[in-house]
């Protein structure tokens, strides 16, 4: 193992062969050593490979309790690191985003995101869950949501508020139907086509 310079990158060998490097940016790289705009996103980490093995990240919890491994994604409405500061309505906490290369470069494809719904308070941090697809466009649309209130709504922001009823939202300009399959085969379906009333 070597451990080296090249201008302002640390290097980290094994043998001759690189297998990482901080670059002068700060960035560290594995599998690649230089940095890939990813739509805009230049990313501090970056694990590049061209199988499975090399092109993963593993995250593993040993322990004997009903506890698992955890990924966990943060935001606080500061400039400062490391600073409090409480978020406000609408502020997306965070998103995983799905890139896809067109010949020249890559782009958003799909987006599941986190974003602070009303009622921020004390110990409370409400939030609904989107979900956002490409349709063949430069960038991504809602196309469902879960509300902080466990509300569905598909092809709408805001689906309806049934009380204390689990409730499902279709919206669409010529309505919604909710088809019943079995093994891939049509047995029923149920909504409304055409219809505002």
């Amino acid at each position: 193992v070597m451990v080296g310079a090249n201008g302002d990158n640390l290097l980290l060998r094994a043998g001759s062969n690189e297998r990482m490097r901080i670059d002068s940016a700060g960035r560290v790289l594995i599998g690649t050593n230089s940095t890939d705009d990813y739509d805009g996103f230049n990313s501090s980490l970056q694990v590049t490979g061209g199988n499975g093995d090399t092109s993963s990240v593993t995250i593993s919890r040993f322990s004997n309790n009903g506890s698992g491994a955890n990924l966990v994604l943060a935001k606080s409405r500061t400039g400062t690191i490391g600073n409090n500061a409480v978020l406000q309505a609408g502020d997306t906490i965070a998103s995983i985003q799905f890139h896809g290369n067109d010949g020249s470069g890559f782009h958003d494809a799909a987006q599941i995101r986190a974003n602070v719904a009303s009622g921020v308070g004390n110990d409370d941090m409400p939030a609904d869950l989107i979900f956002l697809l490409n349709s063949g466009t430069t960038g991504v649309s809602e196309r469902m949501r879960i509300t902080s209130a466990g509300k569905v709504g598909i092809g709408t922001s805001s689906p309806i508020n049934l009380n204390s009823y689990a409730g499902l939202t279709l919206a669409d300009s010529n309505g919604g139907i909710i088809s019943f399959l079995d093994s891939g085969v049509e047995r029923g379906r149920t909504g409304l086509v055409g219809e505002t009333t």
